[in-house]
């Protein structure tokens, strides 16, 4: 089960952290968003499950953990531009996407360990990502 858990960590924050960099990096081009997630999360399913299975092909569960979920998290935050567009569209996204960090974050905290020290982990990469392809899609506007 703690193999699975982890999967699903490593999937979510892959799939999570690509699809808010093509999200704040086209954000200046919100028609390309819809369909670059979409394509995104393909390849996330694929590359990430098969690269895992191809590693370790002993086991179907884990590739398939980390696949589904690296999946689901490059969706995430294109899915407000199913019935949104502009600031609201971009707001409703970044607030998804901190309720899943903070989901991932309790699933990451272990007893014993430091609850800021997780917070910090968890948002600083997210944080990073934000800030780089903001700054990308500022550049290229």
């Amino acid at each position: 089960m703690k193999i699975l858990k982890s999967a699903v960590i490593f999937g979510l924050v892959d799939g999570l952290t690509c699809g808010t960099g093509v999200l704040m990096s086209l954000h200046n081009h919100p028609s390309a968003i819809l369909l670059a997630a979409i394509g995104l999360a393909i390849a996330e399913v694929i590359g990430m499950g098969c690269g895992e299975w191809l590693s370790d092909s002993g086991s179907f569960a884990t590739p398939a953990a980390i696949g589904i979920a690296s999946g689901v998290g490059a969706l995430i935050p294109a899915f407000p531009y199913l019935f949104l567009t502009g600031i609201p569209a971009i707001a409703l996204a970044l607030v998804m996407v901190a309720v899943v960090a903070a989901g991932i974050t309790w699933a990451r905290h272990t007893p014993g360990s430091s609850w800021l020290r997780v917070v910090i982990e968890t948002y600083g990469v997210l944080t990073a990502v934000l800030a780089a392809t903001t700054l990308l899609g500022v550049l290229t506007q």
